[in-house]
């Protein structure tokens, strides 16, 4: 049986060639709303502080790019309302639909097809939508309904990025062309426009909480590292990072540190996919205690708040500063260095509001890092501060969830290298 489908491919990612201005959003949309941006005439300061007088011009983009492909697969799994519950549906039983691009991908292409454009087909028969099959308009998902219908696939996407200004020019704005704040409209709105400021860089908490290892390391001694953590540092999604761990944050900070130091460094591993802090405590004295690493990395926080479209977290905050005082503390009675890591912001698309639970995760990690003097790598603050740089921070979550591609992985590395 086959399925003809449309897909929408709806990415643009482009910059706006003027310099920053000193009064906010001189960059904004236009009314009523169209693809295109307006700069006003002004004077701007650059991240550097030079200064530069414009003249003021109206930005049309391109429209995006429709394709149209068929895709032959094995039968999906019938509809079932509990995926609802956390976004994506299934991709082990429903047909998430593949353009054709480079980069692998978990995630669905969301808000990326036309609902009205999808065509299921199979055995001479053109088969109903929500009678023989469910269409999730958000993610590009068919389900099958009662066994009537076909086929399968898997999805792929890019998480994209802001492009260099033309020669002569200076980027101010990263415009993302995106539906997901006005589904299937090809417009540009005000929250889809990321002006560039200067930001202050993120600098590491508490650097002396790891001058052992510092001691070791300058002394050219060899080191053993333990890695306590969640999917993120399981290595989700950077590469095929199952078979190649170079792209991970982990591997990253292996590699980083060696360059600097020439020593050897033996890692000691304590990540699980869909990892919170109960599990992680109870992690950590199995497999990273009886090891007595030089230092460890404790990096939870995204399955702990996590409580799905009901908002009821799985770990409280207050029961998260607990968990994590356990395991620093264990940490610490061992003679271990300890470096806490926040985890990025999650989706803010999904019904999961992250941006209201998160924060007081990486809240209680500042205090446990201030009353156990430990490091605090606050890589949160520093995904955040995308926004600043012309690029939205849920662009780069590449399973359009919780995951980061490899960029946002080496942004990662670069927060917890700083303490080196």
């Amino acid at each position: 049986m086959k399925k003809k489908l449309a897909v929408y491919f709806i990415f643009a990612f482009l910059s706006v060639l003027f310099a920053e201005e000193t009064v906010q959003k001189k960059v904004h949309a236009l009314t009523p709303a169209k693809m295109a941006v307006k700069a006003e005439a002004g004077e701007a300061v650059f991240p550097d502080g030079s200064r530069v007088k414009f003249s003021g011009a109206e930005l049309v983009f391109a429209g995006p790019e429709v394709k149209q492909e068929s895709i032959t697969e094995k039968t999906p799994g019938n509809y079932d309302k509990g995926w609802e519950e956390w976004g994506p549906w299934d991709k082990k039983n429903a047909i998430v639909l593949k353009p054709k691009v480079d980069s692998l991908m978990l995630g669905a292409l969301q808000n990326g097809v036309l609902p009205d454009s999808v065509m299921v087909s199979g055995g001479g028969k053109t088969f109903k939508k929500d009678e023989d099959y469910k269409l999730s308009d958000d993610f590009g998902a068919v389900a099958n309904l009662g066994d009537k219908l076909g086929k399968k696939g898997v999805s792929a996407v890019v998480c994209p990025m802001i492009p260099d200004p033309d020669a002569g020019c200076a980027g101010v704005a990263g415009v993302y062309i995106y539906t997901v704040n006005h589904p299937m409209k090809f417009i540009v709105t005000d929250e889809d426009i990321f002006e560039i400021k200067q930001v202050k860089p993120v600098l590491p908490v508490n650097k002396d909480g790891v001058k052992n290892t510092l001691e070791k390391l300058k002394a050219k001694k060899d080191i053993s590292i333990a890695f306590v953590g969640d999917s993120v540092t399981l290595g989700a999604e950077a590469g095929e990072w199952w078979s190649d761990r170079s792209k991970t944050y982990t591997g990253l900070i292996v590699s980083g540190i060696k360059k600097k130091f020439g020593v050897k460094i033996t890692e000691v591993p304590g990540y699980a996919g869909g990892g919170d802090t109960a599990g992680g405590v109870k992690l950590f004295s199995k497999d990273i205690l009886p090891k007595k690493p030089d230092l460890v990395f404790i990096a939870f926080g995204l399955n702990d708040a996590n409580g799905g479209k009901s908002n009821n977290p799985r770990i409280t905050p207050g029961q998260y500063k607990k968990n994590i005082l356990t395991m620093v503390k264990k940490a610490k009675e061992a003679g271990m260095d300890v470096i806490l890591i926040s985890p990025l912001q999650g989706t803010p698309f999904l019904g999961i509001k992250f941006d209201k639970t998160l924060p007081k995760y990486v809240e209680k990690l500042n205090e446990v890092a201030k009353e156990e003097n430990v490091g605090f790598a606050d890589v949160n603050t520093e995904w955040l501060n995308m926004a600043d740089k012309g690029i939205p921070p849920y662009s780069q979550l590449h399973n359009w969830m919780n995951h980061p591609g490899t960029f946002g992985h080496a942004l990662y590395a670069d927060v917890v290298l700083k303490f080196f």
